[in-house]
């Protein structure tokens, strides 16, 4: 893929990923009346759209340069570091925010998918 391939796909993924998180969001606090529950989803999702890019950059620069692995492995660290942190500062506030917070982390993948549907509906039905 090319550069402005890639830029257009993140583009569209930060968009689909972006909109069911404030769907979600808003969902959240319709349903729990506690916009607590709310600021921990959005939080997961800032934190598991934020990891997914850090990836896919070291990702890159492991396959075109052929050096850097331990940077990716330290990054990787750092973000499970992250992660762990915020759950349990997640967990002090709010013992039933962490389904919310793990539901936040799991919205890059419903971002992935989206993404990749609306690419393949793209390439089917506009032959591109």
């Amino acid at each position: 893929m090319n550069q402005k391939s890639d830029d257009n796909l993140f583009k569209n993924l930060i968009g689909i990923t972006a909109g069911a998180e404030i769907l979600a969001a808003v969902l959240i606090f319709f349903f729990t009346k506690n916009v607590i529950y709310s600021i921990i989803s959005l939080t997961g999702a800032a934190i598991g759209i934020s990891g997914f890019f850090i990836l896919v950059r070291l990702t890159n620069r492991v396959l075109e340069k052929g050096k850097d692995k331990t940077m990716f492995f330290l990054t990787s660290l750092a973000k499970l570091f992250v992660i762990t942190g915020t759950f349990f500062i997640i967990h002090r506030l709010a013992k039933n925010g962490i389904v919310f917070f793990i539901q936040g982390l799991a919205m890059i993948y419903l971002g992935i998918v989206g993404a990749g549907i609306q690419r393949l509906c793209k390439n089917l039905f506009h032959g591109t």
